[in-house]
C-alpha cells in the first residue's frame, strides 16, 4: 500500500536529503562535492625588478637642488639610469643658480648621481666624484657561474639606487660602480662570500686606475633565478 510515509521517502531522495520514516524525521545536511579551491586566492607575485628607495621626481630633485644651493650646502641624488640623468641634465646643468655636477665613477659613465651644490663653493665634478661615488674591482671571480651581479647585490642589502654601472673585464674580473660608506663596506666584505670562485677580492680602484674603456656594461635587472640552479652553483 502507498502511504504517506513512502511519498516523504521519495522526495527526500530526489531533494538530496535523508528521513528516517518514523514519527520523529530527521534531516541531514547533503555532503558537499566540492574541494576548497585555492585558486580564487592568486599567488604572490615575485618581481623582476628590484626595489626602488624612490620613484623618480624631477620636480622633487630640482626643489632640492635649489635648496640646497641656497643654503650653501651639498646633497646627492641616488644613482640615476641614462634616461633620467638626461632629464635632470636638461633642466638643471645650465642653471647659473645651482651647480649640478654629474658623478657615476668614471668618464662615459651610464648611470651616475648628481651632486648639488652652490657654484661659488668652487666643487668641481671630480671632487663630487670622489666624494660622493666609490669604484670597486672584484677580482678572481668565476662571473659566468656567479648569479648575476644586481641579484647578488640585492641579496647582501644593496638595492641598485645606490649601485652605479657594473662593467665586466673578462670573466673574472668586474667593475662596480656604489655609494661609498656602509654600501661599499658591505660589497667589499660580502662579495667574495656571495660569487662562485677562488680567492675572489674585492678593492677600490687606486689612484691612476680606472674602469677598463673596453669592457662590457651590464644590465641592471634583478632577475627569476632557479633556485634548485642556484643551490648547485654554491
Amino acid at each position: 500500500m502507498f502511504t504517506i510515509a513512502h511519498l516523504m521517502t521519495i522526495c527526500s531522495i530526489a531533494a538530496g536529503f535523508s528521513i528516517t520514516p518514523s514519527s520523529h524525521a530527521t534531516v541531514s545536511s547533503p555532503v558537499s562535492t566540492f574541494a576548497p579551491n585555492n585558486n580564487h586566492f592568486p599567488a604572490k607575485r615575485i618581481p623582476n625588478t628590484p626595489r626602488r628607495a624612490k620613484n623618480f621626481d624631477l620636480d622633487e630633485i630640482e626643489n632640492r637642488a635649489v635648496a640646497a644651493s641656497e643654503a650653501w650646502d651639498t646633497v646627492a641624488t641616488p644613482f640615476l639610469d641614462a634616461p633620467a640623468a638626461s632629464r635632470v641634465e636638461e633642466r638643471l646643468g645650465n642653471r647659473a643658480d645651482c651647480a649640478a655636477l654629474r658623478a657615476g665613477g668614471y668618464p662615459g659613465s651610464s648611470r651616475c648621481r648628481f651632486v648639488f651644490t652652490n657654484p661659488e663653493l668652487g666643487l668641481d665634478a671630480d671632487a663630487a666624484s670622489a666624494e660622493f661615488v666609490a669604484v670597486l674591482r672584484v677580482s678572481n671571480a668565476d662571473l659566468r657561474n656567479s648569479d648575476p651581479i644586481p641579484n647578488v647585490l640585492e641579496s647582501i642589502g644593496v638595492g641598485l639606487d645606490d649601485v652605479g654601472d657594473i662593467v665586466f673585464d673578462g670573466d673574472d674580473v668586474a667593475y662596480i660602480v656604489v655609494t661609498p660608506g656602509k654600501c661599499e663596506k658591505a660589497c667589499v666584505r660580502l662579495l667574495p662570500k656571495e660569487l662562485v670562485g677562488a680567492g675572489i677580492t674585492v678593492d677600490p680602484l687606486g689612484p691612476g686606475e680606472s674602469v677598463p674603456e673596453d669592457g662590457d656594461l651590464q644590465d641592471m635587472e634583478v632577475q627569476r633565478l632557479d633556485k634548485r640552479e642556484q643551490k648547485r652553483r654554491k
